[in-house]
């Protein structure tokens, strides 16, 4: 693959000092970031692509008290883990809180999403793992 065919990167600031995660939704629409400042940013890869230089309106994830230390993406769904001992489902297109799935004794470490038996838009089991 020739270098030409790359395109410029442009660095993109999403979220304060820290840790930082970052996915792609299953269809690659769109960038998902979660970090230390509790924040869920989804962007889309159009905006990206296009070089604009602002990002949809980030999605706060006001449920969670304390750094988001992982994610992951299935289908419709993202599943967010805390330093506050919580694991949260919520909706990618709609973005929106879908409910609190478990909240724990230690902080969540990490966490996937199985899809379910009727395709990837159904995440019908979660893997948590905390300290």
């Amino acid at each position: 693959m020739s270098s030409s065919s790359f395109q410029k990167l442009r660095p993109r600031v999403a979220h304060g000092r820290g840790y930082t995660a970052v996915a792609f939704s299953q269809n690659g629409s769109r960038i998902l970031t979660v970090g230390d400042d509790a924040l869920l940013r989804i962007v889309t890869t159009e905006s990206v692509r296009n070089g604009e230089e602002e990002d949809e309106d980030p999605v706060l994830v006001d449920q969670h008290n304390g750094a988001i230390t992982c994610m992951d993406v299935q289908g419709g769904h993202v599943v967010t883990g805390s330093e506050d001992q919580s694991v949260y489902l919520h909706g990618l297109v709609a973005r929106n809180l879908k409910k609190l799935l478990i909240r724990c004794t230690l902080t969540i470490r990490d966490v996937r999403l199985r899809p379910g038996r009727h395709g990837p838009t159904m995440a019908e089991w979660a893997a948590v793992a905390s300290e």
